[in-house]
This record gives C-alpha cells, structure tokens and sequence, in this order.
C-alpha cells in the first residue's frame, strides 16, 4: 500500500516544483519586458533617466540643475536688455559730448576781442541750435520708452519753456522721475540700467542735478553772445568745461556698468556650458551600450519565453499521467 502511493507524492512533488518555476519564469519574462520596454524609450528619447524611478539621485540632480539652467537663462535675458539700455545711453551721452565739445569752442570763440557784435550774434544762433540738440537727446527713446526719464520711461521727459515772442527756449523741466530701472543679473547682483535725466536732490543727473544745469549753461551763452558780452571775461567758460566733465564722468559710468555686465554674461555663458555638460553625462544615452543591453535583454526574453514552452508541455504530459 505506501509502495502504491509514492507516485503520487512524487506527482504532487513535481507539480509543486512546476508551479514554481512557472511564477520564476513569468516574472523573468516581465522583468526582461520592461528592460526591454525601458531600453527602447531610453533609445527614442535619448534620456536614460526620465522618471524618479529610473535613478533616484541622478533624477534629482538632473532637476536641480535643469532649474538652475532655466534660471541663468533668465538672468542672460536681464543681460542683454541691461547691455541694450546702457548701449544707447552711452550713444546718447556721446552725442551730447560731442555737442558739449562743440559749445566750448563756441564759448572761446566768443572770447575773442576782434569779434564783432554781428560774428557774436552768428555764434548765439550757432549755441540755440546746440540748445535745441541738447533737448532732442535728452528726450530721445528707445523702443518707445524715453531714456532719462527713469522710472517713468512712458512720459517725455524734458519740457521746454519758450519765448512767446522769438520762440526760443527759456527755460527747460524736468518731468521724469529720480530712481533708476535695475535689472538682476544673479542672486545677488542687480545693475542699473539707465540714468535719470536730472537728479535735483542729488549729483547723479545727467543734464540737471542740485548743483548745475546744461541747458541753463547754454541759454546763458546764448543770451551772453547775443548781448555782446565777451565770453572771455564771463565766469560762464568755467561752468561750461566742468558740464563737459560732467558728461565725461557720466558716460565713463555707463561704460564701466556696460562692461560689468557684459563680463557678467560671459561667465554665465560659461557656467551654461558646464551645467549643460553635467545634464548631458546625467541624462545622455550610450547608444552603442542601450543596443546591446536591449540585444541581450530581447535574447533573454526570447529564452524565458522557450523555457516557459518547454515546461507547459512537461505540465501538460504530467497531467495526462
């Protein structure tokens, strides 16, 4: 009797074992489905890390510095406006410069004693079209916002108060505002982008400030050369040379800033390389390695997957016994 039941522990045994190698076998044969399956996305993609799942740390730094990227993207954006608005600032202070060179000459020219009242008079109009320059640049814009006008780039900044009479300037106001735009260039670094046209409070005008007035400096040549007055003997030669210092002084600031920022941006430019070289290591896929892996891993499959044949017709046999 126990001799007559050993062929059905043995039966028993076996069909244990079968079930076993059955699960292995259909787990090996999911497992070398989702290589497969995650080999063949890593391929179409070019990523080999697109979920938190594939590489918990590398997905992390891959985030990190993806953000970081898209920050120093913004802050090369605030830089090329900052080199755009400092660019055309110092194209303007140029010009006044120039111009301001121009009313010295006119200013020692009408010094000379020879000079007759009419040459004077020729000189005057010669200083009201420099006036009337002057005003044009401090009102000029760029991309439709007035430049010296500070914060409020949308309003014209310089007023001129004429001569009903002659129409020639009296006096010019001013309408801007005294703080300046700054742009953010990086965590810790923001630079002012432009400058205000007069500071009344302050030194840092560009045309008015507390302590001088260019436009004042130049109706008072106008009118003093008019009047016949020799330039020579009036204090107004004084006034004019420390207005073109002033300008000097202004615009070797503008260039200064330009120049940080432009520095500025070349090393943010080489720090995006870097980054993009670390997110390139962290992400790129080894195509000759990611075809292997998936040639293996498709070879795999393909071996589970006779196994598996191989063992349901065992099964199948053992059951017909």
């Amino acid at each position: 009797m126990r001799r007559a039941a050993q062929p059905l522990l043995n039966n028993a045994g076996m069909r244990i074992t079968t079930e076993m190698n059955s699960r292995m076998l259909s787990e090996a044969i999911s497992q070398h489905q989702n290589s497969a399956f995650d080999l063949q996305q890593q391929i179409s993609s070019g990523r080999k890390v697109r979920l938190a799942s594939d590489d918990p740390g590398a997905y992390e730094m891959i985030r990190k510095l993806t953000s970081d990227q898209e920050r120093l993207e913004q802050f090369q954006r605030n830089a090329d406006m900052a080199i755009q608005y400092l660019s055309i600032t110092g194209q303007r202070l140029d010009q006044s410069i120039n111009l301001f060179h121009r009313v010295n000459e006119v200013a020692i020219m009408g010094g000379d004693d020879t000079l007759d009242p009419q040459s004077r008079k020729v000189l005057a109009r010669e200083a009201d079209s420099a006036l009337e320059s002057l005003l044009s640049i401090a009102n000029s814009t760029s991309g439709g916002q007035h430049i010296f006008a500070g914060l409020r780039t949308d309003t014209e900044p310089y007023e001129a108060i004429r001569d009903p009479a002659s129409g020639r300037i009296t006096d010019v106001v001013y309408h801007g505002s005294e703080e300046t735009r700054s742009i953010r260039t990086e965590d810790s670094l923001t630079i002012p982008t432009n400058t205000a046209g007069s500071t009344l409070s302050s030194e840092g005008g560009i045309f008015q400030t507390a302590t001088r007035d260019l436009f004042e400096s130049i109706i008072d040549l106008r009118d003093g050369l008019e009047a016949g007055e020799n330039m020579a003997e009036s204090p107004l030669m004084e006034r004019l040379e420390d207005d073109l210092s002033h300008l000097l002084n202004q615009a070797t600031l503008t260039g200064a800033r330009e120049q940080q920022v432009r520095t500025h941006k070349s090393y943010v430019l080489d720090l995006q390389g870097a980054q993009m070289k670390s997110l390139e290591s962290l992400q790129s896929v080894d195509l000759a390695k990611a075809y292997m892996e998936l040639s293996e891993s498709e070879n795999a499959y393909q071996a589970a997957l006779y196994s598996t044949s191989k063992m349901m017709k065992e099964v199948s046999l053992l059951n017909f016994i």
